[in-house]
């Protein structure tokens, strides 16, 4: 009776997984459909290296979580955007 019931089990799990698998959309001219999953990441490590977002901003002295105000997550984005204006990623507004 269990083997039956673990039989019956894969099946159902096999068949879900093949219709999953049926039902996910797929690029019709693109032999490799994941274009994030090929990508170099070499490209990206003069823009990343470094830091533009401090990292433990919503942490106190003592290093417990505290809720951060409004004003302190526009003040860490316009800090991130100057960050990348100065290393010349973004430019300057028209």
């Amino acid at each position: 009776c269990q083997q039956a019931i673990a039989v019956a089990t894969l099946l159902v799990r096999t068949t879900w997984a093949a219709a999953a698998r049926a039902a996910h959309p797929r690029p019709k001219d693109c032999a490799w459909p994941n274009v994030l999953a090929r990508q170099r990441l070499e490209l990206f490590a003069p823009l990343y290296g470094g830091s533009v977002y401090p990292a433990n901003t919503m942490l106190d002295e003592a290093g417990a979580l505290r809720v951060p105000e409004r004003s302190h997550f526009m003040a860490m984005q316009a800090r991130a955007i100057a960050a990348l204006r100065e290393r010349g990623v973004i430019g300057d507004e028209p």
